[in-house]
């Protein structure tokens, strides 16, 4: 694993903010969707030959959408899986698979955002320092 911790490391050394240029109207704060993620993104892990995957799986019989950042050149490979909400109809399902894979990534390279409020803050849902709970998402 050496390697690939290697190229993490390289890629988070690399990272700079990423602007929050969407509004989420339900919470009144500033978001950066996941394309604009991924614009700053892929250039940085393609410059330090760093593959990532999101596909969908199964996890204990729960859909799950999994994170995998792989070295091609050692076949070394780290791994992350949220298990997605149930019940959703296939809007609030997408919605869902965007959420976990834009967490994801902005929790395994610590990707900053330009102003750090996730919402739940301003919305009154929690206050600073308070713990988040999984009910506080609206998927």
């Amino acid at each position: 694993m050496k390697a690939l911790y290697k190229k993490l490391l390289d890629v988070q050394k690399k990272l700079e903010s990423v602007s929050k240029s969407k509004t989420n109207p339900h919470f009144k704060s500033k978001y950066f969707d996941i394309n604009v993620l991924l614009e700053v993104l892929k250039p940085i892990l393609n410059e330090a030959d760093l593959l990532v995957l999101q596909p969908l799986v199964m996890c204990e019989g729960k859909q799950a959408i999994a994170t995998s950042f792989v070295d091609p050149e050692t076949g070394e490979s780290l791994t992350q899986t949220f298990t997605l909400p149930e019940g959703l109809d296939s809007q609030k399902l997408g919605g869902a698979i965007t959420f976990f894979r834009r967490y994801a990534l902005t929790s395994a390279l610590l990707v900053i955002g330009e102003k750090d409020d996730d919402g739940n803050t301003a919305s009154g849902k929690a206050s600073a320092g308070e713990p988040v709970t999984s009910d506080s998402f609206n998927l």
